[in-house]
């Protein structure tokens, strides 16, 4: 509203002393319009300076400004429309355009009080001409427009405000959708992603288990899933605390994504607890990504210096067996990672196989 009023104000000190341009204006009405101009001018200018020294105290919003923000914008559209006439068009896209931008910039409450200040407006600015109290338009004198053709000043002083008004709502509704867009995009990622590795998360890797045993019986290739744990993981958060031990599966995590190829995924199961799930993978295959996420977990140390700790994991490996359920495959694989830990830890444990799938190459 400041830069309208800024050139509104211009416009009126620059027609009396040009009769030809604006031949439709009522120049006897300039006079008692400047005032009005110069009121907008002001109190927009007010209310900027109170909200940048607000600013610059730290006070980042304040609810009584945001009314009197809104209000002041409404009154002063209103007494604009009634000066120019609100039954014309480009008024009547404005009316629309103005509630719309007032929804995506201010909450709900202080835009509708300032929403009904416009209709009130709206409403004196038609009724009190029908009763003939005051003029109609009174800034306008004459129509503008002479033998079928438009004055071109009339396009610019009454158009421009639609049309920039138009422009500002689908720009702020272009960049709120942005916004929604990428808020989506974040909420689909925490909703999928374990926060602390940034693998995905159990109900992702079971839809995922779920699609690609599908896939494998319809294509007829091995699919193979190791549950990898973190071994005496209590006592490294006993002796180094929780943040060491939260950067110990971070170190864990990283290095399992590391290994995998593109169309594998792995999962943060739980606690110190991982899955992965490797599609196209017969079970020698996959007994070779087992043994390098271990010999790669070796590397991994609790603490620094000489108090640090190497870290052992333990690895249990199922391979898809015809007709088994997605449930029986991760049993089986956790059957085999407990087995890794009876059988003394730091090591891989391979689920029993019937003899069919123990001889596939």
């Amino acid at each position: 509203m400041l830069p309208f009023a800024i050139g509104w104000l211009a416009r009126l000190y620059i027609l009396p002393r040009h009769p030809e341009l604006s031949p439709y204006v009522n120049r006897s009405f300039i006079p008692v319009f400047l005032p009005f101009l110069w009121t907008q001018l002001l109190g927009h200018v007010a209310l900027v300076a109170i909200a940048l020294v607000l600013r610059a105290r730290g006070v980042r919003t304040a609810s009584w400004l945001v009314h009197a923000e809104i209000q002041f914008w409404m009154i002063c559209t209103s007494i604009s429309l009634y000066t120019v006439g609100p039954l014309t068009t480009p008024f009547i896209i404005l009316i629309v355009a103005l509630p719309v931008i007032g929804s995506l910039l201010f909450e709900a409450r202080p835009l509708r009080l300032g929403l009904i200040t416009m209709a009130v407006g709206f409403a004196l600015g038609v009724g009190l001409p029908v009763a003939g109290v005051v003029p109609y338009g009174p800034f306008v004198g004459t129509a503008p427009y002479v033998e079928g053709r438009i004055n071109l000043a009339w396009v610019l002083s009454f158009g421009g405000p639609s049309v920039f008004a138009t422009v500002f709502m689908l720009l702020i509704h272009t960049s709120l959708l942005q916004r929604l867009r990428d808020r989506q995009q974040e909420l689909e990622h925490l909703s999928s992603t374990d926060v602390l590795t940034g693998l995905a998360n159990r109900s992702v890797f079971y839809a995922r288990l779920r699609e690609e045993m599908a896939r494998a019986r319809r294509h007829k290739h091995g699919l193979c899933v190791l549950f990898i744990d973190a071994d005496n993981f209590k006592a490294i958060n006993d002796d180094f605390g929780h943040p060491t031990g939260d950067a110990v599966l971070v170190e864990v995590g990283r290095k399992v994504r590391d290994t995998l190829r593109q169309g594998d995924i792995a999962a943060r199961w739980g606690g110190e607890e991982f899955a992965i799930l490797l599609s196209h993978t017969a079970i020698a295959e996959a007994r070779l990504v087992a043994d390098r996420l271990l010999v790669l977990s070796r590397t991994v140390r609790a603490g620094e210096g000489a108090m640090g700790r190497k870290l052992t994991v333990s690895i249990g490996l199922a391979q898809l067996r015809p007709g088994e359920t997605a449930e029986e495959l991760i049993s089986r694989a956790d059957a085999a990672l407990y087995g890794a830990k009876h059988e003394g830890r730091d090591r891989v444990t391979v689920a029993q196989e019937p003899a069919e799938l123990r001889a596939a190459p």
